[in-house]
């Protein structure tokens, strides 16, 4: 009795199981057909789409499309140029790092409008079928009418999307350089003003004031200049020899001299790092 209730339960499950495979079954040939259908349905209204432009609508589309990249591609190329030349700023600056941050944002903001402008260029694929059917009527067309072809316009737009990318890195790169120019352009500021008026400073302050983010490296610096040199550490003080900046003249000098060894200094831990 009790083995017929069990295979009764079993029964009752499998048929049940079975009713919802089949219904569920059921339902995902159902989807599937009707996926189909809609794939078909748009492929034959995009083609149909495509076949209801006129040839001379294709060509003027091609040329339209070619034109839009050749300037687009010219443009990317004259901004290239311009960042070739022209990143820097005035060092007579007095906010250096502003005026940096300002070129920054500038450069971004021009590579942001010239990829949008690149985004906006669409190329249908479909414009591959009738531009192909076209260059091989092209002679009973015109023989002098210039027409861009499929490749032509993939191409270009390859191409371009490819000088975008080289010119992200390149922004990046001039940015560094920019900040670091700043960076230095700020602290000869910073330095032209201090050391004439003090005698004594905190290390810890003097690399505050420089924005240096290790006071040991500001300690390596100071070691590495030469032995009449009119700063000396002493415990955790920094101490300027007035007697020796007596002039503006005196005070430059110094200011360079510390800069050059610093640039020294910074070749070598990146000639280290390269090693």
């Amino acid at each position: 009795m009790k083995n017929e209730r069990f295979y009764s339960i079993i029964a009752l499950f499998l048929a049940v199981l079975l009713w919802l495979l089949y219904t569920y079954y059921r339902l995902l040939l159902y989807f599937s057909i009707a996926g189909i259908i809609l794939v078909i349905f748009s492929y034959l209204y995009q083609s149909k789409k495509g076949e209801d432009k006129s040839e001379e609508d294709v060509i003027i589309l091609a040329q339209s499309l070619h034109s839009s990249l050749l300037s687009l591609s010219n443009d990317i190329d004259l901004f290239h140029q311009e960042l070739s030349t022209k990143h820097s700023f005035d060092l007579s600056s007095s906010n250096p790092k502003e005026e940096a941050i300002e070129l920054i944002n500038a450069y971004n903001e021009t590579y942001s409008n010239l990829s949008k402008q690149n985004a906006s260029i669409k190329v249908p694929y479909t414009l591959k079928f009738r531009l192909t059917s076209i260059e091989k009527d092209q002679k009973t067309i015109s023989p002098d009418l210039k027409i861009p072809t499929y490749d032509d316009i993939f191409s270009l737009k390859d191409k371009i999307n490819r000088k975008l990318t080289d010119l992200d890195f390149n922004i990046d790169a001039i940015s560094k350089d920019l900040m670091n120019d700043a960076l230095i352009r700020f602290r000869i500021i910073t330095l032209e003003q201090l050391l004439p008026k003090i005698s004594r400073i905190k290390l810890d302050e003097f690399a505050t004031l420089l924005e240096f983010d290790d006071v040991k490296l500001l300690k390596h610096w100071i070691f590495e200049l030469p032995s009449d040199y009119p700063l000396v550490i002493e415990n955790d003080d920094l101490i300027v020899n007035r007697d020796k900046l007596q002039t503006s003249e005196d005070v430059s000098d110094a200011i360079n001299q510390m800069l050059e060894k610093f640039d020294l200094m910074e070749k070598e831990q990146i000639g280290k790092k390269d090693n």
